[in-house]
């Protein structure tokens, strides 16, 4: 099923995924990234893609990860609320 979502990308390429219900997730690692943007159908990977991001097609470098709106619910059951 799918959620509404908000991603931002600092300088660094890390994400800042926002959640409706105020959640946040931060992905910092290119595994992380790349089978969230796998997840998110923000690009398409082989049929027998081992998770890897150096095997993906060279587009995974190039990817706009900020025109996801939409991400599983798992993504938003391992975010948490942001610390006051």
């Amino acid at each position: 099923m799918l959620t509404n979502c908000r991603v931002e990308q600092d300088k660094m390429g890390n994400l800042t995924v926002t959640f409706d219900s105020g959640k946040e997730l931060f992905l910092q690692g290119d595994v992380d990234k790349a089978n969230f943007a796998v997840d998110c159908d923000l690009i398409k990977a082989p049929h027998d893609w081992d998770g890897l991001p150096s095997n993906l097609p060279d587009v995974w470098w190039d990817a706009d990860f900020e025109s996801i709106e939409k991400c599983l619910e798992e993504y938003e059951d391992m975010a948490q609320l942001p610390e006051k």
